[in-house]
């Protein structure tokens, strides 16, 4: 059956396509499978998830937590799909245990936590308290966070000194019940100092739990709980926690009355930002009017210091934990740091943009979830299906988070801790449901966004002041009393060198300082009188809060201006909204869980009347969706949904749709943009002059280096020992920054032509691996190499600078985006060849920077009439870079040389060019075949462009003559490098487990190039049903030919050639042959080939799916059997996007 995307509602299995659970064997009578789970159940999910898959169900024994007075089956869940359907059926699996558990009884009472998904006071909290967590909120307890921090800095810079190790989680602990205390309840603990008594009561709660969670029989756990004093010691423990939480409670309220200071902004009378326990004291639920009663005020506040402050305590132990094992992330996470703040203070802007350390905190969590398995409860009264499961009634569903983050069908090598795992390119390409450390959906924790800042903030700070090693005191032990209690866990650390940073620091090509963009626009006679309504939609407080200030800003331009929830727009007495040239309607709204916020639900329900059609028909809009993309599965559903609606109603887009990720730190300059393009248009659409410092803030800020040359100094005046140590640094550079696992390439083994065709090259190269480099049939090999010498010698000829000028590059910006080596003596031709892209496609904001330093007015203006975007629609003015830049394809240079009276300086040229990147090659070759070395297969670009300019890919005119020197008139005889590096790709492109599985491979041209590697790997362990179709347009371009019928002729391979351009042969591509075998095919499919296709992403891809898609739908297989076989991992792609000169 095929799972439901996302957003869709899943489809209920099939009668036949049913059936049961598997079953966990080895259970006992009374115990169950105990023995199993002894070292607990996130000790045993990694091992179990990889010998029983993704759903199982298991017997639990009366003592544990998991064995509820439900009458179905308990379920281990850990398949992502399983668990996407799952979570978009809230009605039929939902959390309905806690009111059965024993965590209920004392001082967590009903807390957000411990309540039940069927209890009422559960939303009624959640209503009153989400506010606290908004983006403001956030924003303001920052600061906070920091202070802290600074306090823990002082802490283990005292243990540093001493010389002693450091006892990780609880001063972890003290850490995080500081910070806790002063966000949530503006109370100040001093707990990193001083003994605290909430800290002795849990280390008490969490001996006996533990102690008493080690007998699997609930009557054994009794007994001796009564026998060795346990039951009075818990008793005590539960009265004097809610002894001191009265108290904290008590001197919270005793604050307001007596109006003290506020904790977040330190001033005196009412709270601008109210905390947590200031909410819940004095704000009343927005839906029902009711104030929180006082229990659960108690509730709510030992969630917080006790939950909030403990999994977060934890998760931080562990990170730190990981990094002190792991020098090389330590490193890179250093290199990050320093290089968006240096030694300055870490700001709220700066600790969004630190993207590494955010990949380095989502791979611990993945490895170590304090929180393991969230539980869901099935209908009670009626049976369900899930994917194509049965589910009894009563089925109680353990989300393991731990099996889920080491299932190897999700984590290949599940237990290498590897944050490259969180690439935006690896990330993206595994489901939004394969991580869950903090669940997800209705009850995904609170507290998350709060938990990640700290993780964080603490990582940033304390990688920037010490190293961490492990003390060889520490004895690792792992207990479950609430969450994860990692105990015995002891760091060494050691001040980090107070020299100056490495001399190979990063540079910053464009980029922006603040979140806000600020300008002003002063009122326009044209626009008096037009009216803007925004409508918003916010459980937080975050929507609307932009939306008064967008409000203050189109007040500025004289527009008369109101604001609305989104549910006002269809309430009985509704807001108007402008239709046409009266005005405009924006729309600010988050999502929640993939649903509306709560001022938007009427509305959401309303858009699909005929009354809503009419109202938004003729509207002008804007939408701005906020979002966290933690939640990637519902990721902007809602705004995209409102979007999409109001376009099909008839509303007129204004600009384009806004989307604000709060989990990047960016969301405010994301927003910043929208608002100028929405104004830009707007005063466009009434032809009212736009101002120039408006139009500038479209485009992104090109800063300057500071070039300064060496008079009477050229590249062969360097010694090579400092060239040399330039290089390794360079490499070393490279290592933290984006290449790691790179190796320089000294020597190829083989590099050898495969096409006879004049004026067509293609090169098999062999590179050797050094020693520990492995790699896979199917990876890719990276490699890094520099712009053409005559490209960079053009450059620099432009520029009058001497081929073999020596430079020193300065930054005063610092922050990572490039990878020049600034204070060092370097070969100008050196940082144009290797740091830059030379040849691309200028920009439009490299014309609006040109203009700037164009003298005469008649080219400035034509830069500038390029650099501006069409507005579209009748009688629009023509698009000139699209006619003049894009479709002719002229690079920087070219402009350059089209606008004479640019005068331009090196400096200014560096700050506006694009980084060079890595170019990725499919490997070619099988370890079975070639242990030692790679092969790749090159296709050489090489073409003229409209204008008459002769393009050189970079890299594989690079690769065609490797080795290489350095042009004559740049250095007598140094050699130039290459850097390589194999990447995992971390697709399914990979061959089926079993050797019995059919294959069918596409790949025209160089696309056969993982194909070969495939069928080397298929010949060496004797598989034989390998179909390939490969595509050329004749014999001339017929690569491997002798391999391939060499392979058919020894039974390996079944082998299909299409002709393009072969004389006498009717053009034939890959598909037509596919089309031909159709019969074939379908009969491989069924019998459960994979299909692997690589090549062209923009025709040939595409032409191919269909070709299938049409092949196994005739066949009665389905309309969109291709796309669960894509879900499945059995219709696999490697395409790249055609290159244009």
């Amino acid at each position: 059956m095929a799972y439901p995307q996302q957003g869709q509602a899943p489809a209920v299995a099939a009668e036949g396509e049913r059936r049961p659970i598997p079953a966990m064997p080895g259970a006992y009578p009374l115990i169950g499978n105990h023995f199993d789970f002894a070292e607990g159940v996130h000790e045993a999910m990694p091992k179990l998830v990889a010998k029983y898959g993704g759903i199982f169900s298991a017997k639990f024994p009366s003592g544990s937590k998991y064995s509820l007075p439900f009458p179905g089956p308990t379920v281990l869940l850990q398949d992502p799909k399983l668990l996407e359907e799952m979570y978009n059926r809230h009605d039929d699996f939902n959390k309905k245990h806690f009111k059965h558990g024993a965590m209920r009884k004392g001082a967590a009472g009903q807390g957000l936590f411990t309540t039940d998904d069927d209890e009422p006071i559960h939303d009624q909290a959640s209503r009153i308290l989400l506010p606290a967590f908004s983006m403001n909120g956030m924003k303001e307890y920052f600061g906070i966070i920091s202070t802290c921090t600074d306090i823990l800095m002082g802490v283990f810079d005292g243990k540093a000194k001493q010389g002693t190790p450091v006892d990780l989680h609880h001063m972890l602990s003290c850490y995080t019940l500081e910070i806790i205390g002063r966000v949530g309840f503006g109370m100040e603990f001093n707990a990193m100092h001083e003994t605290n008594d909430l800290i002795k009561l849990l280390d008490e709660f969490c001996t006996v739990t533990v102690r008493l969670k080690s007998y699997p029989l609930k009557t054994a756990q009794a007994a001796a709980a009564i026998t060795t004093g346990d039951m009075a010691r818990m008793r005590k423990i539960q009265a004097d926690l809610k002894k001191y939480l009265s108290k904290v409670i008590a001197d919270k309220k005793g604050s307001i009355e007596a109006a003290k200071q506020c904790p977040v902004t330190g001033e005196a009378g009412k709270c601008p930002m109210k905390d947590m326990a200031e909410r819940m004291l004095t704000v009343a639920d927005p839906v029902t009017g009711e104030m929180l009663p006082d229990e659960n005020v108690m509730a709510q506040v030992a969630t917080f210091l006790v939950a909030g402050h403990d999994s977060t305590s934890t998760a931080i132990t562990m990170l730190l934990y990981r990094l002190a094992q792991h020098p090389e992330v330590e490193e890179q996470v250093y290199q990050e740091v320093m290089s968006v703040v240096g030694n300055g203070p870490i700001t709220w802007e700066a600790l969004g943009k630190m993207t590494y350390c955010t990949q380095v905190v989502k791979e611990s969590l993945r490895m170590y979830s304090p929180a393991t398995g969230p539980l869901k409860v099935s209908p009670v009264d009626r049976a369900t299906t899930l994917g194509p499961y049965e589910i009894p009634p009563g089925t109680v569903l353990i989300i393991s988070t731990w099996g889920l983050h080491y299932n190897p069908e999700v984590y290949p090598e599940p237990f290498k801790f590897d944050p490259d795992r969180w690439s935006p390119e690896n990330a993206g390409k595994r489901s939004p449901y394969a991580w869950l450390p903090f669940s997800y959906g209705k009850r995904a924790c609170i507290g998350m966004q709060l938990s990640l800042i700290e993780q964080k903030m603490c990582l940033a700070e304390m990688v920037r002041k010490f190293h961490l090693r492990i003390h060889e005191s520490t004895r690792l032990v792992t207990t479950e009393p609430i969450f994860l209690n990692p105990q015995g866990i002891y760091v060494q650390v050691t001040p980090r060198s107070s020299l100056a940073p490495p001399t190979l620091r990063p540079a910053l090509r464009m980029g922006h300082s603040n979140t806000e963009v600020g300008f002003k626009v002063e009122a326009a006679a044209e626009l008096s009188g037009k009216k803007l309504q925004v409508l918003f939609g916010s459980n937080m407080g975050t929507c609307e809060d932009l939306a008064d200030r967008i409000l203050r800003r189109c007040e500025d331009m004289g527009l008369t201006c109101s604001k609305a929830p989104l549910d006002a727009a269809c309430a009985s007495d509704p807001v108007e909204l402008p239709k046409g040239d009266d005005g405009l309607v924006l729309v600010i709204t988050s999502t929640y869980n993939g649903q509306p916020p709560e001022n938007a639900r009427a509305f959401d329900a309303w858009l699909a009347t005929p009354e809503a059609a009419e109202k938004f028909k003729g509207v002008r809009f804007a939408v701005f969706g906020c979002g966290n993309r933690q939640w990637a599965g519902t990721y902007m559903a809602f705004s995209q949904k409102v979007q999409s609606a109001l376009e099909a109603m008839g509303g007129l887009v204004l600009a384009p749709f806004g989307t604000g990720d709060m989990d990047s730190g960016e969301a405010e300059f994301a927003f910043s943009r929208w608002e100028i393009a929405v104004c830009i248009a707007f005063m466009r659409s009434h032809h009212v002059p736009v101002p120039e410092s408006i139009q500038d803030c479209l485009y992104p800020r090109m800063l300057e280096y500071n070039v300064f040359q060496l008079m009477g100094k050229r590249m062969k005046d360097i010694p090579l020992e400092y060239l040399q140590q330039l290089r390794m640094e360079t490499q070393d550079r490279a290592k933290a920054k984006f290449l790691k696992g790179s190796f320089p390439v000294v020597k190829v083994e083989c590099n050898r032509e495969l096409v006879a065709a004049e004026g067509r090259s293609t090169r098999h190269i062999e590179v050797p691996l050094p020693e520990g480099v492995t790699y896979t049939a199917g990876d890719h090999l990276g490699v890094c190499a520099p712009n053409p010498p005559d490209v960079v010698i053009a450059y620099l000829d432009h520029l009058n600078i001497a081929h073999d000028a020596v430079v020193k590059v300065e930054l005063e910006e610092n922050v990572a985006m490039s990878m020049v080596p600034l204070d060092r003596l370097i070969g100008a031709f050196s940082i144009l060849a290797w740091c830059f892209e030379l040849q691309g496609v200028a920009s439009r904001a490299q014309l609006r920077a040109l203009s700037k330093l164009a003298s005469k007015e008649e080219e400035r203006n034509r830069l500038v009439a390029m650099s501006e975007w069409s507005e579209g629609g009748e009688g629009a003015v023509k698009d000139l870079h699209q006619e003049f830049v894009k479709d002719q394809r002229r690079t920087l240079l070219e402009i350059l040389k089209e606008f004479p009276s640019v005068e331009i300086g090196l400096g200014q040229l560096m700050g506006m060019l694009p980084a060079n990147k890595p170019r990725y090659y499919s490997i070619s070759s099988s370890p079975q075949k070639l242990a030692n070395s790679v092969s790749v297969s090159v296709s050489v670009v090489s073409g003229k462009s409209t204008t008459g300019r002769l393009h050189l890919g970079m890299c594989s005119n690079y690769l065609k003559e490797y080795p290489r020197k350095l042009p004559t008139s740049v250095h007598p005889s140094y050699d130039m490098m290459l850097l390589a590096f194999v990447k995992d790709t971390g697709s399914t492109f990979r061959l089926p487990k079993s050797t019995d599985t059919p294959v069918i491979m596409l790949g025209p041209g160089t696309g056969i190039a993982p194909m070969r590697g495939f069928i080397q790997d298929r010949v060496a362990s004797g598989a034989k049903e390998n179909v390939l179709f490969f595509g050329c347009r004749d014999d001339e371009d017929y690569i491997y030919r002798e391999e391939l019928e060499s392979w058919q002729k020894d039974g390996f391979l079944e082998l299909h050639v299409a002709f393009s351009r072969r004389p006498g042969t009717s053009k034939t591509y890959v598909q037509n042959l596919v089309e031909v075998q159709g019969a074939h095919m379908v009969d491989l499919v069924k019998r459960g080939a994979h299909i692997y296709v690589c090549g062209d992403a923009s025709k040939m891809a595409p032409d191919v799916q269909r070709t299938f898609a049409k092949l196994v739908a005739d066949a009665g297989l389905g309309e969109d059997y291709v796309d669960k076989m894509l879900e499945d991992g059995r219709y696999c792609q490697d395409v790249w996007a055609a290159q244009s000169m």
